[in-house]
C-alpha cells in the first residue's frame, strides 16, 4: 500500500496556527454558582491551562461580554474541543467552524489528466 503525502494546504491540522475570533453564547441555567455566565471565562481559562493550549499558543484568555457571551481567540481545532467539553454550557458559537475536525482534503485532480486514469 503506497502512502502519499498530502500537501499542508489540504490538511488544515498541519496548516499552522491561525487564531480566529469566536463568540460563545452561553446557556443561562436557573441555579448553580459554577454555572453562572460570569464564571465561565475562569473555568475555560483553567481548562485551557490544563490542556496546555495557552502555553502552545493555540488560545488566548477568554473575555466576558454582556448578555452571557464570551469572546475567545483560538485555533479551530481548540474550538472543536471546547465545544465538545463544554457542550452543556455553550448554546452557540459564531462563526461556525469552517472545517470538520480531522478532515483531510484530497488534492484537486484534473479529470482530463490521462496519467490518473
Amino acid at each position: 500500500m503506497k502512502r502519499t503525502n498530502i500537501s499542508a494546504t489540504f490538511n488544515f491540522c498541519s496548516a499552522g496556527k491561525t487564531l480566529n475570533e469566536y463568540t460563545l453564547t452561553l446557556t443561562q441555567p436557573d441555579a448553580g454558582a459554577l454555572a453562572r455566565p460570569e464564571d465561565f471565562p475562569a473555568r475555560l481559562t483553567r481548562w485551557l491551562q490544563m490542556q496546555g493550549d495557552d502555553a502552545k499558543g493555540n488560545a488566548e484568555a477568554p473575555k466576558s461580554l454582556e448578555n452571557a457571551r464570551v469572546s475567545l481567540r483560538c485555533t479551530e481545532e481548540t474550538m472543536a474541543r471546547i465545544e465538545r467539553q463544554f457542550a452543556g454550557d455553550i448554546l452557540s458559537v459564531s462563526p461556525p467552524a469552517e472545517h470538520q475536525r480531522g478532515t483531510v482534503y484530497p488534492p484537486k485532480l484534473d479529470p482530463w489528466d490521462i496519467s490518473k486514469w
